[in-house]
């Protein structure tokens, strides 16, 4: 965030209205976003506001770690250095020993123990913390956030309250104390055990983790959460927003997450939601991460200029507005941002498990341009915007198998992606299956087996809304609707983006479409099939669309036959065998297929299968 001084505040009249002008001690660095920008559509219009976020974060009162704002009186440092700063604690009651008192002594019941009553709030209004948090013990990450509750506290209001330079990551915890010792939390000690009303607040570099327990309500409106730089230790927060989900409930409306690497990551079940509306993650490495199986994918999601908009590793995902993001919606779990960094679990990011329908959404490319405007002059690349190591974009891969980011396209719609599983190769067992319904008497009159599960897997595009994608913009930004530059998995190499660790079974998941539409959105800019990153990625010979109703390829399109469909689509590169394997296969069959011979990378089932050895020497069987 950029900060400043105000300087002056007037009013004026513009276009008939009364207006206030804020003037600020100096000008901004950054370009910020101004104004709405409405959409045409099949679907009618649609109003995009990616306004920048503007908070008054002066308070009367200010909680602040250390002396002033230099300096700690104690030690002479300030408390970046220290690690030790403001921290407000609801403790439980105590009593303790006057000085020149024993337990033998006469009165001593009534005047030699001081009683402390136990601790108890209930609000928190324009209130400022800067510099809380501390350390707990000498090793991480054992630290105290700003806020810690504790038995006891049924519910906490917290009114226009403002974190800035926090040094820890999480603003509140739960820490049990008996005896000078920091114990286990259990669920009367805990903020699950804690109703909280948040409302017009500003929280810059820090998280909230929210799981409330049965009985229990977060209620959550018009805050801000951003991610910034600030804090010393788990920040920037990799997940800022954390909805939980223990059996209690959440109201959340008009909120922004903004500038982190994950923005809202959602694990409650939609009957958690009593209201939900008006929620925005904007410019996060990822915006809206919904990673639990269980997790709500019905709600109203809007995401603009993340890297990704949606990650999701549920069953289904849709009612969402996604603009101008890197990658609108992709299927994937992620554990932390994309550098390693002490306290936080090994850098790991894979494909979604779970995710199998993607509908009811739009998803806009590139909003119209408008001359002279901040928004349409800014030609950077969303997937990796901002240059920092941590908003780099969204990418899969791990410490173990290496990396690749999403690179192939300035930004693209529905990007599919592969069976990558963390910390391994691809194998049989790892492939998705398809439930059928036993009860489904529509697929029993199709003629189709139901009451089990099938290994073939698709993804389904079920009535979404392209728009604003060109296939190059006037930035030059390669752009598409539906790619899958990250869909082929398995057969890795050496020369293979994924690294030595990655061998496994060839895979590319189908992807089928239904009731598509396309605004501003040529027939060439709707789908394209990746190559790989490298020669060796072969698996990228097995992908295949289905648009099952053409619309996909779209009425009036060369490409469509009246009357016929439907439509199967697969790229022009062949699957072939990895460079590695036919060079092991044929030394192999060069030595009349010796029993004792070692087969290096040669496919396991060419020796157990005699009828197949054949395809080893003929290129037309491989």
């Amino acid at each position: 965030p950029e900060y400043r001084t105000l300087s002056a505040v007037t009013t004026q009249v513009v276009n008939g209205s009364l207006v206030s002008l804020v003037q600020v001690s100096a000008p901004l660095i950054n370009a910020h976003i101004g104004e709405k920008v409405e959409v045409s559509g099949l679907r009618g219009a649609t109003e995009v506001d990616g306004r920048a976020t503007v908070s008054l974060l002066s308070r009367n009162v200010e909680i602040r770690g250390g002396y002033d704002a230099a300096y700690d009186y104690i030690s002479g440092v300030g408390p970046d250095l220290t690690d030790y700063g403001a921290t407000i604690r609801v403790a439980e009651g105590y009593e303790e020993v006057q000085p020149g008192w024993d337990d033998t002594m006469a009165g001593f019941d009534l005047y030699g123990l001081k009683q402390y009553p136990g601790g108890t709030i209930s609000s928190l209004a324009y209130v400022r913390f800067r510099g809380a948090g501390k350390q707990w013990d000498l090793e991480p990450p054992y630290r105290e956030p700003p806020l810690v509750l504790h038995t006891g506290l049924a519910s906490l209001e917290m009114k226009g309250v403002v974190v800035t330079e926090p040094l820890t990551g999480k603003f509140f915890t739960c820490t049990k104390i008996k005896n000078g010792f920091k114990g286990a939390s259990g669920d009367d000690c805990s903020t699950a055990a804690t109703s909280l009303t948040i409302t017009d607040g500003v929280f810059v570099g820090t998280n909230m983790d929210f799981k409330p327990a049965p009985g229990r309500t977060v209620a959550v409106e018009r805050s801000l959460f951003f991610g910034g730089q600030e804090c010393r230790t788990d920040c920037p927060p990799h997940k800022m927003v954390v909805l939980g989900y223990s059996g209690g409930n959440y109201r959340f409306v008009n909120n922004t997450a903004q500038g982190g690497f994950g923005g809202f990551t959602l694990h409650a079940p939609c009957e958690a939601f009593l209201e939900w509306g008006g929620n925005v993650a904007m410019s996060n490495a990822v915006g809206f991460d919904v990673e639990a199986k269980g997790a709500c994918g019905r709600l109203r999601l809007e995401g603009y200029r993340n890297s990704a908009g949606i990650t999701a590793a549920t069953p289904e995902i849709g009612n969402f507005l996604m603009v101008e993001n890197g990658m609108a919606v992709t299927t994937g779990i992620w554990q932390t941002w994309p550098s390693e960094k002490m306290n936080l679990p090994g850098d790991k990011l894979g494909g979604g498990p779970e995710v199998g329908r993607i509908f009811d959404g739009t998803i806009i490319g590139r909003t119209p341009q408008v001359d002279g405007s901040a928004r349409s002059g800014n030609c950077q690349k969303w997937s990796a915007h901002q240059g920092h190591p941590w908003s780099r974009g969204y990418k899969i891969g791990g410490t173990m198998c290496q990396w690749r980011w999403f690179t192939e396209y300035g930004y693209s719609g529905f990007a599919a992606q592969g069976a990558y599983v963390i910390g391994q190769g691809s194998g049989y067992d790892d492939l998705k299956w398809r439930p059928i319904d036993p009860e489904n008497l529509a697929l029993k009159e199709q003629g189709e087996k139901v009451g089990f599960e099938v290994g073939t897997f698709r993804y389904l595009v079920d009535n979404v809304e392209f728009s604003g994608f060109s296939g190059t913009d006037s930035c030059g930004r390669r752009n598409v609707a539906i790619s899958n530059e990250m869909a082929g998995d398995g057969e890795g190499a050496v020369t293979s983006w994924v690294g030595q660790a990655h061998y496994g079974k060839a895979t590319c998941y189908p992807i089928e479409v239904r009731n598509l539409s396309f605004v501003d959105t040529p027939d060439y800019a709707r789908l394209r099939f990746s190559r790989g990153a490298k020669a060796a990625d072969v698996q990228f010979g097995l992908c295949t669309v289905h648009d099952w109703d053409g619309s996909l390829l779209g009425e009036g399109s060369k490409w469509v036959d009246p009357g016929i469909g439907p439509y199967f689509l697969k790229p022009t590169r062949r699957h072939e065998w990895p460079t590695e394997v036919l060079r092991d296969c044929q030394s192999w069959a060069e030595t009349g297929y010796a029993d004792d011979y070692e087969m290096g990378t040669c496919l396991w089932w060419l020796r157990k299968y005699d009828n197949l050895r054949n395809t080893i020497t003929d290129p037309s069987k491989r």
